[in-house]
């Protein structure tokens, strides 16, 4: 099945809104099934996601983590989560 890849998440990726156009990219492989297109959008907006640099206070939070040689399950939820969420 040949399923175009929607121009609204190609947009996104282009202003660096990974997280929206990743959902765009998902919406459509539910309606149309995956594709070879799709999945290709999806490992882009995956990839650049992952490569953002992370916060300093975030970095400085997971610095933390590691310097203890504990990290708990939390703490790494937590780090995780402000490299992510603005508000955090």
């Amino acid at each position: 099945m040949r399923a175009p890849i929607p121009f609204p998440g190609y947009v996104n990726l282009l202003k660096r809104r990974f997280e929206e156009a990743i959902d765009i990219f998902l919406a459509a492989q539910t309606a149309n099934g995956p594709s070879a297109a799709i999945s290709s959008a999806l490992a882009a907006g995956y990839r650049a996601l992952a490569s953002r640099p992370w916060p300093t206070r975030c970095a400085a939070a997971y610095a933390r983590c590691v310097a203890t040689s504990g990290c708990s399950a939390p703490a790494i939820r937590r780090t995780i989560r402000c490299a992510f969420d603005p508000s955090f």
